[in-house]
Formats: structure tokens, C-alpha cells, sequence
């Protein structure tokens, strides 16, 4: 788990007082209560947690008895992200298990605890375990809920016990039939808690970890008492029965109480129930009444067959017997006792607090195994033009095997390493191509005894083009491990159309590449002046002619993600700056031209996990006889994504988007008689670093004209880097709805962020924000998933994961129900903390629309300069794919999940020298986007954390980041320089109207008061148009200027000088600072 505030410690007081808001519905609790620790420090108990007014009454109750209480707080925000109540145990035994983990037996309990080798402080815990059963002494001792793992042991500061009272016994009674014997059983199972809100008196059967004596002891009374009405029930004479795990095994029974579907990972060291004599018609026969394992009475012998442990060892008893060693200590407890035994209310805790977190039982026990592809179908043409490049020809990350419900020691795992593969099965031997496991993440490395998912990742390589021998091949691909198995299936196709190829990684596609230039700079022999569309236009003129003064797409447009980057700021040092894409569009044919090859360049305002190809949605398109255009991108009325063109756009404000040309991208490609690939090139002006305006947030109607609302490009960018898809519009061979980049040669897609993090570096300047979208599949049928493949990110690493638009208890009880371990910790209402490393799934709950959210990664310290890290984020629904042919669509086979999108966050380490200039420029335009976006618009949330951490960052690189002023430009001196001139200008006037209208008179008050006024109307509005200040700046301008003016006022008619208005503009005055300043302190401008 990521570093946090571990405490253990006595508890002082809540605030608010507990009394006064115990008793309230859960919509009227306090939204945060303080948790006051006896050594000073504080906690905050998130009171929309559901777990979190369990922890309050545990913690409550650990006070009133003077006990301390384990928490975990979150060091940043101060939230307890975790409570455990410690107890007291005598230690009877320690094993070292063949992984070094130390299996701990304690009393009183029947489980067996682990103390992980992985544990940091394993040494010291190991040695203050050993002291004790050396001394025979007592241990307070923590551990974690489900896989009973100790995480602190500590010696005692006080002693404590609990006083007994004797208790009456009850007659012995003869055998029983079977029937009553079943009777009796439902008698006991009706005692069982309700796992989500268990009663005082309850038996948790439905907790089978631990307390099985307590459960026995208190069954046994209910049987001996009868009743409530001793005619139906009378009493009966119940006996125990005890088993022990044979020497160097554990009892280990199944069941669907526990969410690893056994009673613990680490079983039980022994176990009891009671007995009843029960006749049988081949003699009398105990029974054993264990509802935590059986929903019928057993025989002994079948009782004990459930154990998994044939050596165990058998001894019954009397129901007198506390523990298993015969002490005749239940003479003493009686059931009113037995129930408010400390211990029962630590399992009716227990059971509640998993209930909170993963839902009532029975759990899920299935195991399965199943694919994830991500590109499954390729053509010969993209194989051979990829050999071209390198040989072999290889797609990382295809496809993965994820097999889950196992724990990796039941598949024989000794190490968190790749020491097996699934079986996989190829149908078809095809010549050159082989499939590869290249490596395996396991979702909790640290934890081996627990059910995780385990995730193949393969290689796909070719090494020739000989195994494309028809128009469609399919290869299937059979995944098999221990009891699990599924089915995937490859494509491979021959269609000789217009295409693109993405290279080794998908959302960096080879084919696709952007780059920038500065005014004069020059670019495949032609240089930038004013007119960006004219540039572009010839640089696609030169590469297809072959005129490039000596510069190649492949040499001189870099694929690397440090230096293809793209520039938000419109000017950089002063000088303009302008981003361009350029497609490569691959073609082989003989004889037949391909004519009117379109290339649409569709520009994502943010990084995204989902692009399907959808005609209605983000792909929108006008076609009008031979005319073809993309249009603006709309889900929901808001615009998704933003059509670049080579040609200038068309004014919006008055004329339809339909009407716009872009005949640069519009080419013939002619065939080559001896079958080599024919090349041409597309390109586009990026222009969204641009001020003028375009399109409205939300556009109406959907293509314009636009005679309101118009803002620029820059304006809708929510992320310093942007996501480009470029679509290949070839109408015999069109792209299919359902299609994503990865899977279709006539998408390509750049869905690249990179953010720097300096070394060294404070904590800030090492926080990882990125900004990013998903929408979930509109099927039902499964939720969606994120994927994030943490790559070579350092050990040590945290992300912190804000979803605004879900709730994330929807999202934990998702996991708790979908995935056995997971790592995710909740903050808030919408925000989650993990621990990074491997490969984290994330699910996504039920829902329409796009969802904005901001990740956010810190990276550890020790990182050294040079280093760069690799992070993807992939979305994985179940819905299924298209595959794309040439003429038609092929039904998709039914059983895999698929990738819909990803992007990919890499992060170069550098100088904060280096940095500060860049992030400085960057919050600038980001400050001036933010103050363009309407509170209660979906991105306000955010992207308003998203500037902030962007602020911080600045100041913990030696910047200060109350001093970079919004600007499209970038240049926030100047900008700051210019606002504060404004500002000011616009206080004096306000001063001066206030001040003119007050002292003159006549012709003269109406020059000088209205020349005031026309200057301060324009000098608010030049401050709106070059500043954008926020309502708080304007309101203390204009307040600070009538509040100058009436004090003004005031010392003039103090001095006796005096003009027939002036009380009553003072008046005025002093009553607009007065209202100006209720607004202000209303909307919380002086905070």
C-alpha cells in the first residue's frame, strides 16, 4: 500500500461531538468528522464513506475502554483511508512457510495469521513475536482484515481481561430424530447477523475467519435453553467436536462466506462445533451444527472432509470446554456473556466492515480465463511496409490472457515472476508470424496466497508475408491454464486499398506524425511565413514531388515522444509558433488508380480511451454529391472532436461548416505496373494554439453558422497535449462503425502526453498530472474497464485517480465484486489512491456519456536525470468488434473483450531549469482556457485541480505561480504587467467617477463624470477581453474604487467644502461598497 500515516494510538475526542450527530439519518451527518489521538495528531473520517460511521463506533468503542485503534491517513488530505482495532493474543506458534512468510498461531483464535516476508518491518515483528511465545507472554497485535496479514505487533501497556459470571447449566437430554436435529440447525441459523448491519446478540456465522469457539459456545447455550417456548423447542444436550491440522498443514475448507472463497488464505489452525446425539436407524450418530460451513447438519466424517486436511486430528468433548484444550472454562460464560464477548463484536465488525466493502455474501468463486485484444487483424500491405522499416516486423502488446479467481500459489507460483504461460494453441502454422508472451503482471505481487488476476501480455512478429495467402484468414487461438481456458481469434487480409500503418505501437502510429515550427523557419524546402494553410499546402506539394530539399518524412518528422511535441502557447520567446500533421497514405495496385483519397484530420481537445469510429458521434461527416467534409465531432450537444484542414477554415459566424473545402487533402494515387507501394502525402494546419474564434462549447445548430458562442480552438483544449486521428475517406474501401485504430488501416491516431518531472525535486515538481476522457460502451452486458500498464514507472510510485462524474464507493464495490485484491484506496466522493507498478484494472460503472478525469502520478525520490517512464492508459469493454474487409463486415466471434482506445503519459526526468520556463508557459494558457469554461460545464471540476496542480509544480520548481497571469500567449509577464495596469485603471476610474460626481457641478461634472465613466467601461472591458479576470478581481476593483471614493467624499465634507450632491453620492457610495462587498464576501472573495 502507498506510504501513508500509519497510527496507533489512544483516542481524546471527536469533533464534532459524537453525541451530536450519532443518532442522524446518513444525508445529515457531518460531511467530515475530526478524530482528536491522544498524541496530538488528527484524522478525518469522509462521513459519505460507508465504512465510515463503522469506523466511528469501533473507534468509540476502543476509547471507552481506554484501548488504542490502528488508522491509516492519508498524508495529503489527512482522510483515514483505514481503521483496525488491535487485540491481544498469546503467540502458541511460528512456521516459516516455503516462501519465507511466517505462519503465526495465536490464542485465543483458530486462524492462522502470516506475517509477510515482504513486510518492511518483518525483522523487528518477527522478533517481538518470537520474545513472546518465548516468554509466554502477550502481544497487542494488528492485522489486516481478509488476508489476516499482522501489519504491527507491539508489546502491551496495559493488561486486560474480561470478568465472568457462572452460569446455570442445563439438563442432559437423550438422543434426537433427524428432524429435530434439522430443526434444530434452523434454529441456529436464524441467530445469524445480518452482514450489513449485524445485531448486538447476532452469531456471525457468515465470518467464518475466526471466533468458531465463541460461535460454538454461543450455539450450545441456545440449544440448552430452548425455547422461547420450551414445547416446540425444547432444550437439548449438545457436545463440541475439535480438529486440528495435521503438522505442517492448515484446515482449509471452501466456502463462499469469504471472498477468496476459502475461510481465509491462510486457513485455520483448528476449528470446533457443537455436536447432537442424533438416532439413525443403523444406531445413534453425532452431528455437527456448523452453519458457517454447512447449510445441513453433518456427520463427523463429512465435517471433517470439508477441512481439506485428511491427517487432521478429531477430539470431542463437553459443551463445557472454552478452548480446544479442555479447560472447562464455558462453565463461566454465560450466552449473555459469550455474546458481549469482546472478541464476537470484533467478527460482527468484521463482517459489517466487508459488507461496506464488498457486498453481503455468498461471493463469487468462478474462475476464468479470457482474452483482451488489441490488434488482432492485420494486412499483408502493413506487414511488408513495416519490414521495410525493421525486420522482423513486430506489434507489441497485441493481445493479453488474463486468468482470474486463482491465488498464483494454487497455479504453483513461487515468485512474482514469469515462471509459466497458458497453453496456447495456435490453429494454423503461419509461416514467419510467432506470438511471444513477453511478460506478466500480476495485480498484487506482494500477496501470492491471494486470488488476483494474472495478465499475459504477447508479442505478435512477422518476419515475411508468405502467410497472407487469401483474401481472409482466421487463426484461433486456444488459452488454457489449470481448469480455465477461452478462445481468441487473429485475422490476417489482403486488401488492396489506401491505408496506413501504425508500427510497433498503435496509438503512435508511424504513419501519423505532427510537428512544429517557428515564423521563418523553414520545412521540406519551404519556409513559415504568415499563412500557415499556404505553407502546409506546399509542404504536402513538395513530399509528393519529391522536392524537399534533401528532408524525408521518415528523417526529418520525428516518431520520438520527446521531440514530436506540439505547443499550446501561441508564441514562444515572443516569436509565433505553429503545429502541423502530415499523413502517410500507403497504396499498391497494378493498374487501377485510386481516386479521391480523402484524409480527415480530426484533432481530440484531450487525451481519450475511446475512439470508435462513429459516423453519428465523434466521426460526423457531410457529403453532398462528390463533395466529402469532416464536420465538428458532437456527443451530448458538446463538441468531442475538431477537423484541421490544409485549406484556411470558413467563417463560422456566417456560413455552415458544410460549405468548407479542403482540396489539398483531397488526391489520386496511381498504381505501379510492378506491385511496389505507392506513397502520397496529407497534412493539416493544427490551429488550435489560435485566439480566433470558432466554434460555441455547444454548438446549435450542430454545423453552424454560429451567431453566438463562438470561442477559439485553444479555448476548447482541456490538457496541454491533444489526441489526432487521421481517417482515410476512400469510398470503396470506408472505415466501419465500431472500428477502432488499432484494428483498421484507415485510422491512425497520435494519443501522446508527455509531462517532466524534475531531478531533484520537491514533491510537487515530481506530481504527474494528466487530463483525460472516457465514455462506456452503451452495452450493458459488462462494465468497461481501465487498464493502466504501469510499464518501467519506479517502485515507490502513487497515482491518484478524480473522477468527478462517478461515485467512487460504486466504483470499490465494482472491484471488490469483479476483481479478489486491488489496491485502490478511497479519498473522497469521487477521488481513489493505489499503488502503481504491474498492471492496475480499474471498473468503470454503468453509464451514458464522457466523463471527464485527471490522473495524476508522484513519482518517488531518487529518480535521476535522463531517466524517462512509460505509462498507458487502455479502456477494455466487452462489446464487440467489426473486423475490417475490404468489401463487407465479418460478424465478430463472440467470446473476447477488446481495447477501445488508449493513450500513453511518458515522463522524461530533467533539470527544474529546464522545466520551470515551460510549465510557466503552460499555466499561463492554461489559466486563460480556464477562465473561458462555464462552472457548470462537465470539464470546470477537473481542469480547475488539473491548473492548480500545475501551480504547484511551478512553485516547487522555484517559480511562483501567483505571478503568471492568464494568457493565450504565453507571455505572463507581459500579461501580468498589462492586468495589473487595468486593474488598476479600473479602481482609479471608479475612484474618479465616484469622486467627480460628488465635487462637481454643472457642465463640468457631466464632462469630466462622463469621460470617467466611457474610460472605466472601456478600460473593464479591455481588462475582460487581454486578462479575463475572474468576478472576484472585478468586484474588488470596482469595490476598492467606491470605497476609495466615498473616503474621498467623506474628507471633503469633513472640511467643510460641500456641493448640493454630495451626501448623497457619498451616501450612494458608501452603500455600493457596502453591497459589492456582501457580494464578494458572499462568493467567498476574501477567503
Amino acid at each position: 500500500m502507498y506510504s501513508q500515516n500509519k497510527l496507533i494510538d489512544g483516542i481524546r475526542s471527536f469533533s464534532p461531538a459524537r453525541e451530536k450527530w450519532v443518532s442522524k439519518a446518513v444525508e445529515d451527518l457531518p460531511e467530515k468528522v475530526t478524530v482528536h489521538f491522544k498524541t496530538g495528531q488528527t484524522g478525518l473520517l469522509d462521513m459519505k464513506n460507508p465504512r465510515a460511521v463503522l469506523w466511528a463506533r469501533r473507534i468509540e468503542e476502543q476509547k471507552r475502554a481506554n484501548q488504542p485503534v490502528y488508522v491509516e491517513i492519508d498524508e495529503e488530505t489527512n482522510i483515514i483511508t483505514n481503521v483496525r482495532v488491535p487485540r491481544v493474543f498469546r503467540v502458541e506458534g511460528l512456521d516459516e512457510d516455503e516462501h519465507g512468510n511466517l505462519m503465526v498461531r495465536l490464542q485465543p483464535s483458530s486462524a492462522i495469521h502470516v506475517l509477510l516476508r515482504s513486510d518492511p518491518n518483518f525483522e523487528s515483528m518477527q522478533a517481538s513475536l518470537q520474545a513472546a511465545m518465548d516468554e509466554g507472554s502477550e502481544r497487542l497485535i494488528t492485522e489486516t482484515r481478509d488476508g489476516h496479514d499482522i501489519i504491527d505487533v507491539r508489546e502491551l501497556e496495559e493488561g486486560s481481561g474480561e470478568s465472568l459470571e457462572p452460569s446455570p447449566l442445563t439438563p442432559d437430554d437423550p438422543p434426537v430424530s433427524e428432524a429435530r436435529a434439522l430443526e434444530v440447525f434452523d434454529n441456529m441459523i436464524a441467530e445469524s447477523c445480518d452482514p450489513c448491519n449485524p445485531s448486538s446478540d447476532c452469531i456471525p456465522f457468515l465470518y467464518p475467519d475466526d471466533g468458531c469457539w465463541i460461535r460454538a459456545h454461543m450455539m450450545c447455550h441456545l440449544m440448552r435453553n430452548g425455547g422461547p417456548d420450551i414445547t416446540t423447542n425444547p432444550p437439548e444436550d449438545p457436545e463440541k467436536v475439535w480438529i486440528s491440522a495435521s503438522p505442517g498443514n492448515r484446515l482449509d475448507p471452501l466456502t463462499s462466506n469469504h471472498p477468496d472463497c476459502r475461510i481465509s488464505p491462510n486457513g485455520w489452525g483448528w476449528h470446533v462445533a457443537p455436536t447432537l446425539m442424533v438416532s439413525l436407524p443403523g444406531g445413534d450418530e453425532k452431528r455437527v451444527i456448523d452453519p458457517s460451513l454447512s447449510p445441513t447438519p453433518l456427520s463427523i466424517a463429512e465435517w471433517k472432509n470439508l477441512m481439506r486436511d485428511p491427517g487432521a486430528s478429531l477430539d470431542e468433548g463437553p459443551w463445557t470446554d472454552w478452548s480446544e484444550f479442555g479447560d472447562g472454562l464455558g462453565e463461566s460464560y454465560s450466552l449473555a456473556q459469550a455474546s458481549e464477548y469482546s472478541y464476537i463484536k470484533y467478527c460482527r465488525d468484521e463482517l459489517e466492515d466487508r459488507c461496506a466493502t464488498d457486498g453481503p455474501p455468498p461471493y463469487s468463486c468462478t474462475r476464468n480465463c479470457f482474452f483482451i485484444i488489441d490488434r488482432n487483424t492485420f494486412s499483408d500491405d502493413e506487414i511488408e511496409a513495416m519490414l521495410h522499416v525493421g525486420s522482423p516486423a513486430l506489434i507489441e502488446a497485441a493481445f493479453y490472457i488474463v486468468v482470474d479467481g486463482f491465488s498464483p500459489y494454487e497455479l504453483g507460483f513461487t515468485s512474482a515472476t514469469m515462471e509459466m504461460t497458458p497453453t496456447l494453441t495456435i490453429s494454423l502454422n503461419i509461416p514467419g508470424m510467432t506470438i511471444t508472451a513477453d511478460r506478466l503482471e500480476f495485480e498484487y505481487p506482494a500477496h501470492l496466497n491471494r486470488r488476483q488476476r494474472l495478465t499475459w501480455v504477447y508479442n505478435i512478429s512477422f518476419a515475411n508475408t508468405t502467410g497472407f495467402t487469401s483474401e481472409r484468414i482466421t487463426v484461433t487461438l486456444e488459452a488454457s491454464l489449470s481448469t480455465v481456458s477461452d478462445t481468441g481469434y487473429l485475422y490476417l487480409i489482403r486488401q488492396p486499398n489506401p491505408y496506413e500503418i501504425d508500427g510497433e505501437t498503435s496509438w503512435l502510429s508511424t504513419d501519423l506524425r505532427v510537428f512544429q515550427i517557428i515564423g521563418g523557419g523553414s520545412k521540406f524546402g519551404v519556409t513559415m511565413g504568415s499563412d500557415p494553410s499556404a505553407f502546409i499546402t506546399q509542404v504536402i506539394t513538395n513530399l509528393n514531388t519529391h522536392n524537399t530539399a534533401g528532408q524525408t518524412f521518415e528523417n526529418d518528422i520525428s516518431v520520438d515522444q520527446q521531440t514530436s511535441q506540439l505547443e499550446l502557447s501561441q508564441t514562444v520567446g515572443g516569436t509565433p509558433v505553429y503545429n502541423f500533421a502530415v499523413a502517410k497514405v500507403r497504396y499498391r495496385a497494378l493498374t487501377v488508380s485510386a481516386t479521391d483519397v480523402r484524409v480527415f484530420f480530426r484533432l481530440i481537445p484531450w487525451a481519450t480511451t475511446s475512439l470508435e469510429y462513429d459516423q453519428a458521434t465523434a466521426y460526423r461527416r457531410h457529403e453532398a454529391g462528390g463533395t466529402v467534409i469532416p464536420l465538428l465531432g458532437i456527443k451530448n450537444n458538446e463538441v468531442t472532436a475538431i477537423p484541421c484542414f490544409a485549406s484556411p477554415r470558413i467563417n463560422s459566424a456566417v456560413a455552415s461548416m458544410t460549405t468548407q473545402t479542403d482540396t489539398p487533402n483531397v488526391q489520386t494515387i496511381p498504381p505501379n505496373p510492378s506491385g511496389e507501394e505507392v506513397v502520397r502525402y496529407f497534412g493539416c494546419w493544427l490551429d488550435f494554439n489560435k485566439t480566433t474564434p470558432q466554434f460555441p462549447l455547444h454548438p446549435s445548430p450542430l454545423d453552424g453558422p454560429y451567431t453566438s458562442g463562438r470561442v477559439s480552438l485553444q479555448d476548447h483544449i482541456r490538457n496541454e497535449h491533444i489526441c489526432l486521428v487521421s481517417e482515410i475517406a476512400f469510398a470503396p474501401a470506408p472505415a466501419q462503425n465500431g472500428n477502432t485504430p488499432s484494428v483498421s488501416d484507415k485510422l491512425a491516431q497520435r494519443n501522446l502526453a508527455i509531462v517532466e518531472s524534475a531531478n531533484p525535486g520537491l514533491t510537487f515538481s515530481r506530481r504527474i498530472p494528466q487530463t483525460f476522457e472516457i465514455r462506456p460502451s452503451p452495452s450493458r452486458l459488462e462494465n468497461d474497464e481501465l487498464m493502466f500498464d504501469w510499464g518501467n514507472v519506479p517502485v515507490g510510485s502513487v497515482a491518484t485517480l478524480y473522477l468527478p462524474g462517478f461515485d467512487t464507493n460504486d466504483i470499490l464495490l465494482l472491484a471488490a465484486k469483479k476483481y479478489r485484491s486491488h489496491r485502490m484506496v478511497r479519498i473522497d466522493e469521487h477521488t481513489l489512491k493505489f499503488d502503481t507498478g504491474g498492471i492496475t484494472y480499474l471498473p468503470i460503472p454503468f453509464a451514458d456519456g464522457n466523463f471527464p478525469g485527471l490522473l495524476t502520478v508522484d513519482l518517488p525520490e531518487g529518480i535521476e536525470k535522463g531517466q524517462a517512464f512509460k505509462i498507458v492508459v487502455r479502456q477494455v469493454t466487452g462489446e464487440q468488434q467489426p473486423i475490417a474487409m475490404t468489401h463487407r463486415i465479418e460478424a465478430p466471434r463472440p467470446s473476447w473483450r477488446r481495447i477501445v482506445g488508449s493513450f500513453q503519459l511518458t515522463i522524461p526526468v530533467r533539470d527544474k531549469a529546464d522545466i520551470l520556463p515551460r510549465q510557466q508557459r503552460l499555466l499561463s494558457n492554461l489559466r486563460w482556457i480556464e477562465r473561458a469554461i462555464p462552472a457548470n460545464d462537465r470539464w470546470s471540476p477537473v481542469f480547475s485541480r488539473y491548473v492548480s496542480q500545475i501551480a504547484d509544480r511551478i512553485d516547487a520548481l522555484g517559480g511562483d505561480s501567483k505571478k503568471v497571469a492568464p494568457s493565450p500567449t504565453g507571455q505572463w509577464r507581459e500579461a501580468r504587467r498589462n492586468c495589473l495596469i487595468l486593474n488598476l485603471a479600473t479602481f482609479l476610474l471608479t475612484a474618479l467617477l465616484v469622486v467627480g460626481i460628488g465635487t462637481l457641478t454643472g457642465g463640468l461634472m457631466a464632462i469630466i463624470a462622463g469621460l470617467a465613466f466611457v474610460l472605466l467601461i472601456g478600460a473593464v472591458r479591455l481588462w475582460i477581453d487581454k486578462c479575463r479576470p475572474k468576478i472576484c478581481q472585478l468586484l474588488r476593483g470596482v469595490l476598492a474604487g467606491a470605497a476609495i471614493g466615498a473616503i474621498v467624499l467623506a474628507l471633503i465634507a469633513v472640511l467643510g467644502t460641500s456641493t448640493p450632491q454630495l451626501i448623497t453620492t457619498l451616501a450612494a457610495s458608501a452603500g455600493l461598497a457596502a453591497l459589492i462587498a456582501i457580494v464578494s464576501w458572499r462568493r467567498g472573495c476574501f477567503g
